[in-house]
């Protein structure tokens, strides 16, 4: 009995090590910055733009003499990363 249950001890303690490896990872990958993350849940519900939402989130918007218009966001970069992690997990584990 107690060698049984020292293999168990033994498969549950490598599992819990693997688990805490893949949190480790998931915090990692999707780690999102504390500010970042409670200016948007302060606009959630938000169903029109306003002068708030543009001051927090958009860092500047340009107009050619075309007319054609780019708005760069201040937090581009970082939504980029999430997606590309998002990208990668999903070809890791063969979805998408």
């Amino acid at each position: 009995m107690s060698e049984r249950y020292t293999k168990e001890a033994e498969a549950l303690s490598a599992e819990l090590e693997k688990l805490l490896e893949e949190r480790e990872r998931y915090a990692r990958d999707f780690h999102i910055e504390e500010g970042w993350e409670k200016t948007v849940r302060g606009f959630l519900g938000e169903k029109e733009l306003t002068q708030g939402m543009v001051d927090a989130f958009v860092t500047r918007v340009s107009v050619d003499k075309d007319g054609d218009c780019e708005v760069v966001l201040a937090y581009d970069d970082m939504l980029a990363e999430l997606l590309e992690a998002v990208r990668e997990r999903e070809a890791e584990n063969g979805e998408g």
